[in-house]
């Protein structure tokens, strides 16, 4: 399970919250287990109201699947097409299917994708009406809901205070499951093991894009269904400081003895985004500053790693490390040196900046970054690492080297 329960009711607790209302697709997955979802979750402050979630009939299948812990489901939208013969015996995942179909509610005609309609607006009344929370304070998402949805809300819960609670998922997802933290271990896993393919496949002579091509074919084909999709692999060789994902550019550079390979792949596994980096250099460096530059960016890692722990400033991580490179390269710069993980394309809170005072607990999970550094003619320089915060430090996920690789 995704929702730290505990953690929720305290962010609801701070903004006497009696119940959060989730509308975006990640927090509803968040407190559902189901990804892609559009409609509303909703989570009651109180402990022995039961959870409930609105969404299109059209994801049907997706619901039945998932597995979901949510047992209250509500379906509205229309449907595309459905037929039954009573003279033939369902199997018991397509009972349940044609159960849910029945229990929809089919609105008109609407635009493709579109299930925040008033039907779903209904339903999300008449559940809190249920439990007692329709003249309740309601937090319920700013970046999920329309103001057009918003008014229409009001409408069907003209006695609620309802308030945006955008907050209170965000403070939520910082401190993870054990679920969450097993499954971002496992991602990380699997893109190490994309980084090992590009270094084993660097020779003199072969594209930018032979090596990302590599770096994709073996994080899809990890496990019997694949890892998920491949949607940020920055690769650059040789002095290049160009180091985008590819879209429209020209990848038949082709790398040569002394080039780096500066390197920065994700992937989404069972919805979660996963990014790391590392620098690689085809036998020795041409330019003698690569060395130089990558040792200051180490030495400001390992310091940022022995300063994690529990009760530390997010803040107070941002500013010793970028201390510690600058004391090798004085024109240093880097707006973050880290950042959490979560769901969605995003970054979760907190982050390691220089305004980001948020005190460090066990169970967040980062990616420390002191790179890229980039440097016009001489190329780019990458480091990041994935680990979780422990009551005494921290714990990496990532295992391959820091150092450079020469390969």
């Amino acid at each position: 399970m995704l929702l730290n329960r505990d953690r929720a009711n305290k962010a609801m607790g701070k903004k006497g919250l009696d119940a959060l209302i989730a509308s975006s697709p990640e927090n509803i997955q968040y407190l559902t287990d189901v990804p892609g979802l559009r409609g509303y979750a909703v989570l009651p402050y109180d402990k022995n109201l039961e959870p409930f979630l609105i969404t299109g009939i059209n994801k049907n299948d997706v619901i039945v699947d998932s597995g979901t812990w949510i047992k209250d489901i509500r379906f509205s939208g229309a449907v595309y097409y459905w037929h039954y013969d009573p003279k033939v015996k369902l199997t018991g995942v397509e009972k349940i299917l044609k159960d849910n179909v029945d229990s929809a509610i089919m609105d008109e005609v609407v635009p493709s994708g579109d299930v925040i309609t008033q039907a779903s607006m209904k339903e999300l009344s008449k559940g809190l009406q249920a439990r007692g929370l329709d003249k309740s304070n309601l937090g319920i998402e700013e970046r999920g809901t329309t103001i057009t949805q918003f008014k229409k809300l009001k409408e069907f819960l003209p006695e609620a205070n309802l308030v945006f609670a955008d907050d209170a998922f965000a403070y939520a997802r910082q401190v993870k499951t054990e679920d969450e933290l097993k499954l971002f271990e496992e991602i990380v896993h699997i893109n190490e093991d994309g980084w090992k393919a590009i270094c084993e496949s660097a020779k003199p002579g072969v594209t930018e894009g032979e090596l990302l091509k590599t770096y994709k074919k073996s994080v899809v084909s990890y496990g019997p269904e694949g890892a998920g999709v491949n949607y940020l692999a920055y690769l650059t060789i040789g002095n290049s400081s160009f180091a985008h994902n590819g879209v429209g550019m020209n990848r038949s550079a082709k790398l040569k003895r002394g080039d780096l390979i500066s390197f920065n792949g994700g992937l989404v596994y069972k919805n979660h985004p996963i990014h790391m980096g590392r620098t690689a250099v085809l036998g020795e460096p041409e330019n003698p500053k690569v060395n130089k530059y990558f040792q200051a960016i180490l030495e400001a890692e390992d310091v940022g790693l022995e300063t994690l722990r529990p009760g530390v400033k997010a803040s107070d991580i941002y500013t010793i490390m970028m201390e510690t490179a600058r004391k090798t390269i004085p024109h240093y710069q880097r707006h973050h040196t880290g950042h959490s993980l979560g769901l969605g394309p995003g970054y979760d809170t907190p982050n390691f900046l220089a305004n980001d005072h948020t005190l460090l607990e066990k169970g967040m999970v980062f990616n420390i970054e002191p790179t890229a550094f980039v440097e016009f003619g001489f190329g780019t320089l990458r480091l990041e690492d994935t680990l979780v915060i422990t009551n005494n430090g921290y714990k990496l996920f990532t295992t391959t080297s820091r150092d450079i690789w020469r390969l």
